[in-house]
């Protein structure tokens, strides 16, 4: 008669009991100790394969310290600093990533809950699994890949460069693709007042002659350039772009933003957005900054786009895939625009929808991609006051120092100056920090935080 044994999973692994069908078994003790020696034999293997594998991925073990990241790439670039928490529960090893910003003390703590330092909150639903987006077809040519574990994302991520003593805060330049020397002496001096650590530029298309002096300027102080190659809408990039894109790279560009709410229709000339036809100019694009020492950025999505930004996304990634050539993407970061609005900042569609982009694109590639922020922040109007906006954006750029995700790399505000750096788009001077007759108190604020 067959023996009824239960599930590997119900056994205590430091008693000598075993759950069994007394029905079954009856009081046949020989049958009781076979089933005894090969449950416990099961055990010892999983056990054995559990550690064996901990000890591949160089994690820690219990009562160990966390395993920290930060080995310098350039000069003046550095990875994060990343620990991995490790603990044991009932059901087996935990790894957790957590993203430890510059300076902060690190401790351990065992207990199965516990967080791993007493300054950082650990990141929120960093690296999980996706799920289809409703209305995109999986292509029949393309298997998902499998959910990214934290040692594979967290290794992946620490390749990408990173300012010195980052903090996560972003600023965006004056919308023109050219400064005068004075005005990038002006606002690149205000920006590192305000600790800026990122910036993002406009360059006219592959022209390599007119942001010298603003990119020496932001490399000089410490603050990474986010270049975006300005066209006017989706199609193609007119000039040599290898030529412009190896002459910054050699003055401390390394992130080349290619097109821009592709998901709009007004950035596709009234036609409806197309994710193949984005592709097809992106790709080549991509390559050609990959070729010439720069990191290629798919283009920031319009949260209320003609298509929506979450589909549009992985649409793309699907369609790259498809094509066969994910090695592009291995080099690659997303833009975003996450902009809060009048939103709180727990809520999902504002700053933290770069986690909704993450679960799409570790679900997609097995593994997360930076993803930087090249526009955000929030506007005064109706019941949102100044004092709502700037109390908005300090929590926002807090955040981003002290709890961001480790693929979360920057929060950019829309926008430091318009009229007084030379804009001359009037709709754009309300959201400007710097103003002819006011200054915002996000300066002042941010200067303090």
């Amino acid at each position: 008669m067959p023996t009824s044994i239960s599930p590997l999973s119900s056994l205590d692994p430091t008693s000598s009991t075993l759950t069994t069908s007394n029905s079954l078994l009856g009081n046949d003790a020989t049958i009781a100790a076979f089933a005894m020696m090969l449950a416990k034999a099961l055990m010892c293997c999983r056990m054995a394969q559990e550690i064996k594998q901990t000890a591949a991925s160089g994690k820690p073990a219990v009562n160990e310290s966390p395993v920290i990241e930060n080995s310098p790439l350039t000069a003046n670039q550095f990875a994060p600093n990343i620990a991995t928490k490790a603990y044991q529960t009932s059901g087996g090893w935990k790894f957790d990533p957590v993203y430890i910003p510059a300076g902060t003390k690190v401790t351990t703590n065992n207990t199965e809950a516990a967080a791993t330092t007493s300054t950082v909150t650990p990141p929120t639903a960093a690296l999980q699994t996706a799920s289809p987006a409703p209305g995109v077809k999986q292509s029949s040519t393309v298997t998902p890949s499998t959910a990214a574990t934290p040692s594979d994302s967290l290794q992946h991520l620490a390749a990408f460069p990173r300012p010195q003593n980052d903090n996560g805060r972003g600023l965006h330049w004056v919308p023109i693709t050219s400064s005068t020397p004075a005005v990038v002496e002006r606002f690149v001096d205000e920006a590192k007042k305000m600790k800026a650590k990122w910036v993002t530029l406009l360059n006219e298309g592959a022209d390599p002659y007119h942001n010298d002096y603003l990119v020496e300027k932001l490399v000089s102080n410490g603050i990474e350039p986010v270049m975006r190659v300005y066209t006017s809408g989706v199609q193609p990039i007119p000039g040599d772009l290898g030529a412009m894109v190896k002459h910054f790279s050699a003055k401390g560009v390394n992130y080349f933003q290619l097109y821009n709410e592709p998901n709009l229709t007004l950035e596709n000339d009234g036609r409806q957005p197309d994710v193949k036809r984005y592709v097809d100019l992106w790709l080549p694009a991509a390559k050609t900054v990959i070729a010439n020492g720069g990191l290629p950025g798919l283009g920031a999505l319009a949260q209320n786009g003609a298509i929506d930004d979450m589909e549009f996304l992985r649409a793309t990634l699907r369609e790259i895939k498809a094509r066969g050539e994910e090695n592009v993407l291995k080099k690659s970061w997303l833009a975003a625009h996450n902009y809060l609005g009048d939103k709180t900042l727990k809520d999902p569609d504002g700053l933290l929808s770069v986690q909704q982009y993450n679960t799409i694109i570790s679900g997609e590639l097995g593994y997360a991609m930076p993803i930087i922020g090249t526009e955000g922040g929030s506007f005064i109007g109706g019941d949102f006051t100044e004092a709502k906006q700037t109390q908005s954006v300090v929590e926002a750029m807090r955040y981003m120092q002290t709890a961001r995700e480790p693929y979360n790399f920057a929060y950019t505000y829309w926008v430091i100056a318009n009229a007084l750096g030379g804009g001359h788009d009037g709709a754009w001077e309300q959201q400007a920090l710097f103003q002819a007759n006011h200054i915002s108190p996000i300066v002042d604020a941010l200067s303090k935080t």
